[in-house]
Order: C-alpha cells, then sequence, then structure tokens
C-alpha cells in the first residue's frame, strides 16, 4: 500500500504540472534549472560523489558491508521497518528523477534508512551465529561485537569533529544584513548571490541571483549559463538599490557596476571572519 501511494502521489503531481503549471515552490524550479548548468552537479552525480568521498573512512566502509547483510535480513524476514527502507527508495529516485542540483543536506533524509540496513546487518550477523559451535560462536560474537565498538567510536568520534565545523560565512553574512539594516531604507532592494542570511537580517526585498526567489532569473539557467549571467539579468530587470558581490568571484561585472551606476559602499574583509572572500556592497543608482 505505501509503494502504491507513493507512486500515485508522484502520478498525481505529475498531471497537475503539465495541466495547471508548476504547483511547487520556486526552489524546486530553480534547483532543476541549477541542475542543467554545466558548472552544476545533479542529485545522482552528487550522491556518487558523496559516497566516494566518505568511502576513505575505514568504519563506513565497515558500515556499507553491514547494510548489504541489512538486506538480506529485510529479504528473509518481514519487518515494519521496511516501510523506512521504501520511503529512503522512493526519496532518492524522486530527487534523481528531478534532477534538481546537487546540495549536502538533500542526502540527509536518506540516513534513517542507512541506519535500519546497517542495524538489520548486525541482527543477522549476530543471530548466524547460531549455525556455529559453542566455542565458535563465542569467538565469532567477540568479533561482531569488536566491529560494533569500533563503528560507534568512529562515529562518534566523527560525529564531535563535525559539530566543531561551524559554516563561517554566517558570520559575515549576517554582519552584511545588520548594515544594510541600519544603513538603507525600509524600501530599498537588494541583490546578492546566496540571499538567506543576508535577507533575513536586513530585513530588505531580496533579489536572487540564484533564482530563488524570482522565476523569471531561474529561468535563464541553460547549459551553459553561470551565475554571472543571471546575475546580470536581475540586476537589469529588478534594478536592486544596494548589490552584494563576492569580490573578484564575477570581475567583468564587478567592473562594469564600478564603471557606471554604481559606487564602493562598504566592504567586508574575509579575513576578519575566517573565510577566503571579502563581501563588497555597492549602491546604485535606478
Amino acid at each position: 500500500p505505501f509503494i502504491l501511494f507513493a507512486v500515485i502521489s508522484i502520478v498525481g503531481w505529475g498531471a497537475i504540472w503539465s495541466y495547471f503549471g508548476s504547483p511547487f515552490p520556486v526552489t524546486l524550479f530553480a534547483k532543476q534549472q541549477q541542475g542543467m548548468m554545466d558548472i552544476s552537479q545533479q542529485f545522482f552525480y552528487g550522491f556518487i560523489r558523496l559516497a566516494n568521498g566518505y568511502a576513505r573512512y575505514p568504519f563506513v566502509l565497515l558500515e556499507a558491508g553491514l547494510a548489504l547483510f541489512g538486506v538480506l535480513f529485510f529479504l528473509r524476514k518481514p519487518h515494519p521497518l521496511r516501510l523506512v527502507l521504501v520511503w529512503g527508495v522512493v526519496y532518492f529516485c524522486a530527487y534523481s528523477l528531478l534532477r534538481v542540483s546537487r546540495y549536502y543536506w538533500y542526502y540527509a533524509p536518506l540516513v534513517p534508512s542507512f541506519i535500519v540496513l546497517v542495524s538489520a546487518g548486525f541482527e543477522w550477523l549476530w543471530n548466524f551465529s547460531d549455525r556455529f559451535s559453542k566455542y565458535s560462536k563465542i569467538i565469532y560474537k567477540s568479533l561482531i561485537l569488536v566491529g560494533f565498538f569500533f563503528i560507534l567510536s568512529s562515529q562518534i568520534s566523527n560525529l564531535y569533529q563535525t559539530s566543531q565545523q561551524e559554516d563561517k560565512r554566517i558570520s559575515i553574512y549576517r554582519e552584511v544584513g545588520l548594515w544594510l539594516r541600519k544603513h538603507t531604507s525600509a524600501d530599498a532592494k537588494v541583490g546578492a548571490l546566496e540571499v538567506g542570511v543576508i535577507g533575513f537580517y536586513s530585513e530588505r526585498y531580496m533579489i536572487d541571483f540564484a533564482g530563488l526567489i524570482q522565476p523569471d532569473v531561474a529561468a535563464q539557467m541553460t547549459r551553459t549559463t553561470t551565475y554571472e549571467d543571471t546575475a546580470r539579468y536581475a540586476i537589469n530587470k529588478y534594478r536592486p538599490d544596494y548589490i552584494v558581490l563576492h569580490k573578484n568571484l564575477f570581475p567583468s561585472l564587478e567592473r562594469f557596476l564600478l564603471s557606471g551606476k554604481c559606487t564602493k559602499e562598504k566592504t567586508f574583509k574575509g579575513e576578519n571572519f575566517d573565510v577566503k572572500y571579502d563581501l563588497i556592497i555597492l549602491r546604485c543608482e535606478t
């Protein structure tokens, strides 16, 4: 029933989309358009890249092996947790078929399915020991426990290291947003490539060069376009009062703006926020 419901839902939404137009947020359309670009990477291929990256950790390889035994466990024994696995498969297939661009947080919903498979793999191996003699069973189960504690300790260590890795972009984007809120009028329009944190703290109307807010900006994305192309389009159409640029990321656009109607208002040095780039705020005459 779960699989049937998932298939009917996907087909139903597809029919609604084709007849009435997209009922989804702009974000989905934008991510699909981004996935088309040569400078981007689609969800499916991003998963392969992510898996290759994790393969350098021995404990992850061991977990992957256990997951294979977990598949055997669920093939041989009906279990309610099969629903978690089916949901993970449907999610993976849907995102792959939608051909959205690769973002690391898109893979987080796959983790519960992986955990279930690894746990089931442990149980399958543990139960397999019933076929051994008394002393062989002790050795066999001891090895399983050693593997379990190796994975547990490695996972805890990796989790702790990950928790210490702060996204350092947040601090510089926050300062840019606070500056804009303090030094611009409430009705000012601001254009930027990454609008989330800046828009939250600035409380200003945002124009997103990546197309997540204005659908027509996303529609400009093709296989050969870049974010500089979409930035030019957004600036020409929406004429923002202020523009936030990563210094030297779009050098020709930056030179064009500074040679014409825009002036540099503020520079936020990346070294002050432990990031590798400076952010500049341009004020433009609309």
